[in-house]
């Protein structure tokens, strides 16, 4: 990606922060939310924004060789189980079941083994 590409991208999510809230209702649930976390940083939109004026592209590409690419990566397995219809199961069960794909995950090999060109 050319510099300034990536400058126009980090120009444009800056942009996206900064708009001013198109509803009530948008505000009142960031307000909220910011509540409900404890966080209570209100102005937190522009703080990102001035974060924002720190990355670099070189930054961008370490960070994804670093923990995308590199030995630091690691997988999430997400398994979701509905309750509605089918067969109805204990959640004991279910616990017992994610402890043995636990286990067995442990074994995974990665399906596909990144080389990291550097240029």
């Amino acid at each position: 990606m050319k510099k300034e590409i990536f400058l126009e991208n980090v120009v444009g999510l800056a942009k996206n922060k900064l708009q001013a809230w198109t509803t009530l209702g948008e505000q009142t649930g960031h307000l909220f939310s910011e509540i409900t976390c404890y966080r209570k940083n209100f102005d937190i939109r522009r703080e990102e924004v001035v974060k924002l004026k720190t990355i670099t592209k070189e930054k961008v590409r370490n960070f994804f060789e670093a923990k995308v690419l590199g030995a630091e990566r690691r997988a999430l397995k997400v398994q979701v189980i509905g309750e509605g219809g089918g067969q109805k199961v204990a959640r004991e069960d279910v616990e017992i079941l994610m402890r043995e794909e636990a286990e067995r995950a442990k074994t995974y090999e990665p399906v596909f083994k990144p080389t990291v060109v550097v240029k």
